[in-house]
């Protein structure tokens, strides 16, 4: 008599959870969607209905269509991807997990090896890298380490050897490297913009203010009558 009172609770709680998970506003538009592929299984959840949202070009968008995922850039034609996004090995383990945002991967995303390791953290802003990015080895290990700005690296780069020892260190800004040439230009630059005399270098006078700049004079004072 307990069993089966206790089975006829649990039913009623998954029936009161199950309702209430439904009548939440932001479930009513979306659905979950299934896709089984030789090397993996996929469950994330997608828009109910195709969404008018205007794309921007040059960014990957995620939509599903016919049992499938399709990326392109610049637009779309089925389903937007939003919300959980998961992606199991056939073992079951994790092989991926984020969220998406109406199509864009948004906020942080992890991928595994299939021995359960971490291999790569990524983080997302409105479908381009944006944040810390770290690549690891089967081991473990750090591998890759970087930065990025709008999908651009943007900041310091380091790659490891298996030891975790830095193998190669590159600084970058708006996805071009920072090199010595470059840091002179850019020295070079700020230099021209000293005064300069008519031949096109800096004139005699000029450094003479520099060396000796000149002095303020004090207003005599006035003497009362």
């Amino acid at each position: 008599m307990k069993e089966n009172l206790k089975n006829v609770f649990y039913i009623l709680l998954l029936i009161a959870h199950s309702f209430s998970f439904a009548q939440h506003p932001e479930n009513k538009k979306q659905e979950w969607a299934y896709v089984n592929k030789p090397d993996a299984n996929l469950k994330f959840q997608v828009y109910r209905k195709h969404a008018n949202k205007p794309a921007n070009q040059g960014i990957p968008y995620y939509w599903y269509k016919f049992n499938e995922i399709h990326i392109t850039q610049g637009g779309y034609e089925g389903k937007l991807l939003h919300g959980s996004y998961s992606s199991f090995y056939r073992s079951n383990n994790l092989k991926e997990k984020g969220k998406f945002k109406k199509g864009l991967k948004e906020g942080k995303w992890i991928s595994w090896y299939e021995n359960g390791r971490i291999m790569e953290t990524v983080h997302w802003r409105n479908g381009m890298k944006h944040g810390s990015y770290k690549m690891f080895n089967e081991k473990g290990g750090v591998t890759l380490e970087a930065k990025y700005k709008k999908g651009l690296l943007h900041g310091t780069m380091t790659s490891y050897n298996e030891e975790i020892k830095i193998l190669s260190s590159k600084q970058y800004k708006n996805g071009q490297e920072v090199t010595e040439r470059s840091k002179f230009k850019l020295f070079k630059n700020k230099k021209d913009n000293s005064p300069k005399s008519e031949n096109g270098k800096t004139s005699f006078k000029e450094k003479l203010k520099k060396i000796f700049p000149k002095k303020k004079s004090k207003e005599p004072q006035q003497t009362q009558s």
